[in-house]
């Protein structure tokens, strides 16, 4: 879990199901939580940088109605 937190800054936002995390901590309880709900996992599909950005899109397999999703995680510079 702490490799997903590390990708974080100390005040990162996190934006997910209509909710705002904000800071490394925040976000962890969101992942952990996030992840034991829905069973989840994700596999990278490309990366490009757009502007000051970095836009991660990944697939998501897990137990949510939506499967599979493939969302954009959208990273500042």
């Amino acid at each position: 879990m702490k490799d997903v937190v590390s990708c974080f800054s100390d005040d990162a936002l996190v934006r997910d199901e209509g909710k705002d995390f904000r800071g490394k901590k925040t976000i962890e309880d969101w992942v952990v939580k996030t992840i034991e709900k829905y069973k989840f996992r994700f596999k990278p599909l490309a990366v490009k940088s757009d502007e000051a950005k970095i836009v991660v899109s990944v697939r998501s397999i897990g137990n949510f109605s939506w499967e599979p999703s493939q969302p954009d995680y959208h990273f500042n510079d």
